[in-house]
C-alpha cells in the first residue's frame, strides 16, 4: 500500500503512516527497508504491508519503504548548490528552494511532491 509519513519521533523510533486508505497505521524504525535509514520525516512517500491483526485487533505497517524522501531531494538539489529551507506559516509548512546564501531560487513555497518535480523527480500520483 502507498502511503504518506503523519509524524515520526526519532528518539522513540516509532510513528504513524497515513495509507492510502485513510487510515493511520503504527511502524516501528525496525520496519524501514532502506539501508542505514533510521527514521522518517514528516511528508515522506513510502510503500508498505499492512499486518495481520493482533490479539488486539490492531494492525501495523512492516516492510516500510522510501520512495521519496526529503533526505533523496536535499540530495538532488545539493548537486546545484541549493536546498530546502522548511517554512511554517500559520501551520502550514512547506519548503523554499534556497541558494548557499539562503536566497530563494524560487518565489513560491512547495509541499514534497513539488519540491521533488522542482529538483527533477518524475511524480506519478496513481
Amino acid at each position: 500500500m502507498k502511503g504518506t509519513v503523519k509524524w515520526f519521533i526519532s528518539q522513540k523510533g516509532y510513528g504513524f503512516i497515513t495509507g492510502e486508505d485513510k487510515k493511520d497505521y503504527f511502524f516501528h524504525y525496525s520496519q524501514i527497508r532502506m539501508k542505514g535509514c533510521k527514521g522518517l520525516l514528516k511528508g515522506d512517500r513510502v510503500y508498505f504491508e499492512v499486518s495481520e491483526p493482533d490479539k488486539s485487533n490492531r494492525v501495523q505497517a512492516l516492510n516500510v519503504e522510501p520512495v521519496l524522501t526529503l533526505a533523496m531531494v536535499t540530495d538532488e538539489l545539493a548537486k546545484e548548490g541549493l536546498h530546502p529551507k522548511r517554512i511554517r506559516d500559520k501551520g502550514v509548512h512547506g519548503w523554499y528552494v534556497v541558494n548557499e546564501s539562503e536566497i530563494p531560487v524560487v518565489d513560491k513555497k512547495m509541499d514534497l511532491m513539488e519540491l521533488a518535480a522542482y529538483a527533477g523527480f518524475s511524480i506519478n500520483e496513481e
